[in-house]
């Protein structure tokens, strides 16, 4: 996978299209949660009560890791766990580790092509892309209209592996977990706020900014992440 992610993402700025990224597709269908180390939860009798959200520095952990660079924001009880695997100023790899009914909420991968695999358990998400997508000088966005592109219900390691890119697939998307699950995830470039990539939070509203709107075509306004 390593080796894949170094050919298909070498250089500055390493904007993939779906044919540069073929071999990370075929060496993440391959790669199980055994291989990595990681085994799936047993399930828990009850849902625990208490704990705290907490702020996973995009791609990174909410569980007291410090590794990671830093931008996403969880909402959930008990934290979501990232396990980084590899990491350098072209692209990362890491694993998410989500317990049942963990949310990501809908955020923005501006600039980005992003490769996940299911390792095991059920998994929600749903996808958006920008109807206008911001230019190669504003590569984010604080508001506008975005589409939905897909909905879909992932159940273990046999699910295909997701891909999205910076102008197409889903940039936007949220996680919800029915179940533990753990998603191995490739992300190039690197959230870097310095560099205008930074990890935005979404909410939908109508038209007035008061509803929301969660058809085909939606207003999506910058949301701040709960603490």
């Amino acid at each position: 996978l390593h080796a894949a992610c170094v050919a298909a993402f070498a250089g500055a700025r390493p904007f993939a299209a779906p044919a540069s990224v073929a071999g990370i597709r075929a060496a993440l269908e391959n790669i199980t949660a055994e291989d990595l180390g990681i085994a799936e939860p047993e399930p828990e009798p009850a849902p625990s009560r208490g704990g705290g959200g907490g702020v996973l520095r995009a791609l990174a952990s909410i569980a007291g890791r410090k590794e990671g660079p830093s931008g996403i924001a969880s909402t959930t009880r008990p934290p979501i766990t990232y396990l980084p695997v590899h990491e350098c100023e072209n692209f990362t790899i890491g694993i998410f580790c989500l317990p049942p009914k963990a949310v990501i909420p809908l955020h923005d991968h501006p600039g980005m092509t992003v490769l996940s695999r299911l390792l095991y358990g059920k998994l929600r998400i749903d996808s958006y892309d920008w109807l206008e997508p911001p230019d190669a000088e504003s590569i984010a966005h604080e508001r506008g209209e975005a589409r939905l592109i897909s909905q879909v219900l992932l159940e273990g390691s046999s699910a295909p592996v997701g891909e999205l890119y910076a102008r197409s697939g889903g940039n936007l998307h949220s996680f919800s977990a029915v179940t533990a699950c753990a998603v191995l995830d490739v992300l190039a470039p690197p959230y870097a706020p310095r560099d205008g990539r930074d990890c935005t939070y979404y909410a939908f509203a109508d038209d007035d900014g008061s509803g929301d709107g969660m058809g085909g075509r939606a207003l999506a306004a910058e949301a701040a992440a709960a603490a």
